[in-house]
């Protein structure tokens, strides 16, 4: 038999709704449903990891051992995966197996647990987890119109491919991967499929009341009706059928800001080492970025010695004309004028993020608590120090430029082992970049290769041509390098934009994402248009009852307001009237046999 725990993560607070994991459910709390149903399926060891003293003392009155979770365990950043790594390692014991109960899932059928064992254990599987399959059409609301995407204008539902969902409901994995940091569903799992009536989540009101009516009507009526079963019937589907986690709308949060499809293009102004070194020059810039209306200024983190070896003492950038090391040494701040910098931007109302060039860096950027990373594109493939930065467990921003799609893999995979949201910039690492070397069709291709990331671009340009043509293909995220005025010198002004160039490409970049979506059919503001710019059927000539018409006496004009349209005009020819018809009437089909 082997060794399970059970492992219930219950954080205090809830920004939708409050203190939802102990909300009573029938007069008992969530978090009790879950710690009942372990104890009932006859699970020994049961932790609740949390950070809340009432949770705690709920969990201890009901049995179950309590481990409090440090505060960064206890964030919006912090990784469920996370949590459970910190309960083993805190625990005397070995288990072999994890089994991870989430309090907001209470509706679970009394043999899921059982089924779900007996196909992790005949299967060998690393994972499993609960799914939930859906047929209905689904859409997004875009500029006040309906968009499907998962099925076409007229499809029947019966003739769509099911869509599945993870409800959390149920998760088992090997206890050893999670000290590998592995990421459930990463490995060789599989799944089950359960009932909707099982799979609410609760994170809303809405939710918490459906799922009480839910609950009522299972636990009152069918555990003593033979039919009930059917409510809690389930398919297990073939193990070689993987579960798919693709998001249509994929989206990361940096500080408040949340990134996608269905948001803004995010404008970064990167100030870089355009400051030259100057603190103060570096304020200024900061108040341009501020005046443009930017939201994220990004700098760039330089700790010269732990950066470059003596060799980069010979090395001439191609937008230069001294040395890389010569250049980063006059233009880097030290620690206590960057942190400056970072709380004067804050100050602004603005997020400030940095691109650490050495692990010294990351970590003095971690010690400054920044809410994202940024990654420029010759650490892209510089593995160790991403592996060091996924540690931190902060969002990432990572440029890609002189990869490969194989070299970006790696680097995303890195990211995923550690549940980090990434977001990927197609880049051009040309000072400026020239028009033919934007490429991006390029940037195009990377969307393709990881349609689970946000993408955008990171450009050297010198307009905002290469970034408002990135926005119609569908970037969210747009970086230039920033600088308050033009006459200023340094390697990257030349590619930089200024204050009223930022504006520009603020309210381009918006209006172009706007404009992007949409189907192919009448808007219904042009309704007004289609009444006088439409033709439709009508009489030429005076037509008697009983006529046959002819080209000779209907013909098709404007307006649009008659019955029928001209794209009907041939339906017509050779129909006979059935009453008496002016010349100049429009036809309705009435008129006609």
């Amino acid at each position: 038999m082997q060794k399970i725990i059970a492992i219930i993560p219950a954080r205090g607070g809830s920004k939708r709704l409050p203190n939802k994991n102990l909300l009573p459910l029938n007069g008992i709390p969530l978090l009790v449903h879950s710690i009942n149903y372990a104890k009932n399926k006859g699970i020994a060891k049961i932790v609740v990891t949390t950070n809340d003293a009432k949770i705690k003392e709920i969990a201890l009155k009901f049995g179950a051992e309590v481990l409090d979770r440090p505060y960064h365990l206890a964030t919006d950043e912090a990784t469920t995966v996370s949590a459970l790594k910190h309960v083993l390692e805190s625990i005397n014991e070995d288990f072999e197996t994890v089994v991870l109960l989430q309090p907001t899932n209470p509706l679970r059928p009394e043999n899921l647990l059982k089924e779900a064992f007996k196909k992790f254990e005949e299967g060998n599987y690393d994972s499993l987890m609960t799914v939930t399959r859906n047929y209905q059409k689904f859409g997004k609301i875009v500029n006040e119109r309906f968009v499907p995407y998962n099925y076409k204008i007229g499809q029947r539902s019966q003739d769509l491919e099911p869509l599945y969902f993870e409800n959390g409901l149920l998760y088992i994995t090997k206890a050893s991967l999670i000290f590998e940091d592995k990421i459930l569903g990463k490995n060789n799992f599989s799944f089950i499929v359960e009932h909707p009536f099982a799979s609410i989540d609760i994170d809303t009101q809405e939710d918490f009341d459906y799922a009480e009516y839910l609950f009522n009507k299972l636990t009152n009526n069918c555990h003593t009706e033979p039919a009930c079963p059917e409510l809690w019937r389930r398919e297990v589907q073939s193990p070689s059928l993987r579960a798919q986690s693709r998001s249509e709308n994929p989206y990361i949060e940096i500080a408040g800001r949340k990134i996608g499809p269905d948001y803004p293009p995010l404008v970064i102004a990167e100030i870089g080492i355009n400051h030259a070194g100057s603190l103060q020059v570096a304020k200024e810039m900061v108040d341009a970025a501020h005046r443009a209306g930017v939201e994220v200024v990004k700098h760039q983190t330089h700790i010269v010695e732990d950066e470059m070896s003596a060799a980069a003492k010979k090395v001439i950038p191609g937008n230069a004309t001294v040395s890389i090391y010569e250049i980063m040494e006059r233009c880097s701040l030290n620690e206590a004028d960057e942190l400056e910098l970072k709380n004067y931007v804050e100050s602004k109302g603005l997020i400030f993020i940095s691109t650490p060039f050495s692990r010294a860096a990351a970590d003095r950027l971690k010690k400054f608590d920044i809410p994202a990373y940024k990654i420029g594109s010759g650490e892209c493939n510089n593995y160790p120090l991403l592996e060091h930065i996924a540690t931190f467990g902060k969002p990432v921003i990572l440029s890609t430029g002189m990869n490969t799609i194989d070299s970006i893999a790696k680097a995303v995979a890195i990211f995923d082992k550690h549940n980090i949201p990434v977001a990927l910039l197609h880049t051009t690492n040309l000072y400026p970049t020239p028009t033919h070397l934007v490429r991006l069709g390029a940037m195009a291709e990377m969307h393709n290769a990881f349609p689970d990331n946000v993408f955008g671009l990171s450009d050297h340009t010198i307009n905002n041509n290469a970034c408002l043509g990135a926005v119609a293909l569908g970037a969210r995220i747009l970086e230039r390098h920033f600088t308050d005025h033009m006459n200023r010198t340094g390697p990257d002004i030349v590619c930089s934009m200024d204050e009223q160039a930022t504006k520009e490409l603020i309210i381009g970049s918006k209006e172009i994402w706007v404009m992007r979506g949409g189907t192919k059919a009448p808007a219904k503001e042009e309704q007004v248009t289609i009444d006088f710019a439409f033709a439709t059927v009508c009489a030429i000539a005076p037509i008697k009852k009983g006529d046959t018409l002819t080209k000779e006496n209907i013909w098709v004009k404007r307006p649009g307001t008659g019955e029928i349209l001209a794209e009907h005009f041939n339906d017509l020819l050779g129909k006979v009237t059935l009453r008496d018809i002016e010349n100049d009437e429009q036809l309705r089909w009435g008129d006609v046999s």
